[in-house]
């Protein structure tokens, strides 16, 4: 078993479908402008980042957005408007990369440290928190900050989709990691990478919850 841990200070799921009152406080964290060219679980996703940014400012040294569907629906919206020969959304178009999110994040708290926007199948959570780690251990970082999300791919029908990837309703997950000191036990996350490597979110979370 791997023995690679991080620090978990502190952590928030917010699903649309269960949480609708958090969810709405937490989204009007974000400007009305940005808020409207955002998905529902880019809204949810900025919302927690700007939340944790507020609370911890000049504590995290990186941001790790991590989405495994991304801006998906937003690109089958751009497919569908350019096959029905529709003039393309500017707004679409620029919110349709997988670091739009992330950038707005950074843009509305004035974030200065890194950014990074990644993607990792169904290990989408592991690579996020593998990113952290590197950093963490490999650059020094303080504390990073993750937000895993996924908008509603439910009703897509342009494409097919895993079965896995349907969580009933977009969410967002924020994990506020740092380094772990040699022995420590309580209150870690540690980098199992056989049974971290399928985990969703929320079954992440429930493993969680005995600490």
């Amino acid at each position: 078993m791997s023995r690679y841990k991080l620090k978990l200070y502190e952590h928030r799921l917010l699903a649309l479908r269960e949480d609708g009152a958090a969810c709405n406080e937490i989204v009007r964290k974000i400007p009305l402008m940005q808020r409207r060219r955002l998905n529902p679980a880019g809204r949810l996703a900025v919302g927690l980042a700007a939340d944790c940014i507020s609370r911890h400012n000049g504590e995290i040294s990186k941001l790790v957005f991590a989405s495994r569907c991304g801006e998906i629906p937003r690109c089958l919206r751009l497919i569908c408007s350019i096959f029905g020969q529709e003039d393309l959304s500017p707004a679409e178009f620029s919110a349709s990369v997988h670091n739009a999110n992330s950038g707005i994040a950074a843009i509305i708290t004035g974030f200065t440290g890194e950014v990074t926007s990644l993607a990792g199948g169904e290990s989408t959570l592991l690579a996020a928190l593998t990113e952290a780690y590197s950093s963490i251990e490999g650059e020094n970082a303080s504390r990073v900050l993750i937000v895993c999300y996924e908008e509603d791919i439910a009703n897509q029908t342009l494409m097919s989709f895993p079965k896995e990837c349907d969580f009933m309703g977009p969410f967002a997950l924020g994990l506020l990691v740092g380094k772990a000191e040699k022995n420590e036990e309580g209150g870690t996350v540690e980098l199992d990478f056989d049974s971290l490597a399928v985990i969703s979110p929320f079954e992440f979370v429930k493993k969680l919850m005995p600490c």
